[in-house]
């Protein structure tokens, strides 16, 4: 049985069985009116995640970006825009900020305003792209990520396989768990969310030795 802590577990019901135990939750926030005023001026639009397109949908239309060069950081996220009808223009190669950035350094900016939309929690690893070079753009701090510890609380010797979708759910998962036995097969989107759990399972084995 494959246990999936994110809050989504659609795209791997085809893997075999889920069981779904979100560690996380997302908490929208309340966006400023500058950012929507000037939805007419952004030339691009840069989505991090999927739940950034989930969330950004209940706020405003999407198809308010019909008009927008559209950037996904990876696959799940340009399959959701494509789902709410919008066409991706670029996907980075790398499922990270810094694959991102790669794929931006081969666009002409000069004119850009980019709309970025994220996490209050988003590393600033493209932030700080936009800013040394000069790119206009307009960063929206849309939700929030905090941990949660749902019961009943699932035990782990009834799976096989653990999907950690991003470091937050890392970070929750050794919050409720404390410790991973060796056995079992974890998975994690993306090299950053890796680095996370090396990490965490580095820190829970010197506790526990």
């Amino acid at each position: 049985m494959i246990l999936y802590l994110g809050t989504d577990p659609s795209h791997f019901a085809a893997r075999g069985k889920v069981l779904h135990y979100p560690v996380i939750k997302l908490i929208p926030r309340d966006i400023p009116a500058h950012v929507f005023d000037d939805m007419s001026l952004y030339t691009h639009c840069i989505f991090t995640s999927k739940n950034t397109v989930s969330i950004l949908k209940e706020k405003m239309p999407l198809e308010m970006l019909k008009d927008k060069i559209i950037i996904a950081i990876g696959d799940v996220t340009r399959a959701k825009l494509e789902e709410e009808g919008l066409v991706v223009s670029a996907v980075a190669k790398e499922e990270t900020q810094e694959g991102v950035v790669e794929m931006l350094k081969s666009m002409s900016l000069d004119q850009a305003y980019i709309f970025l939309p994220h996490s209050a929690l988003a590393r600033d690893v493209l932030e700080r792209f936009l800013v040394e070079h000069r790119v206009r753009h307009q960063i929206c701090d849309l939700y929030d990520t905090v941990a949660q510890k749902l019961d009943p609380v699932p035990d782990l010797e009834m799976v096989e396989t653990i999907v950690f979708t991003s470091p937050s759910t890392v970070r929750a998962f050794f919050e409720i768990f404390s410790f991973l036995p060796p056995e079992k097969k974890a998975v994690c989107i993306g090299p950053v969310t890796q680095e996370v759990f090396d990490q965490k399972r580095r820190e829970a084995y010197s506790q526990g030795s």
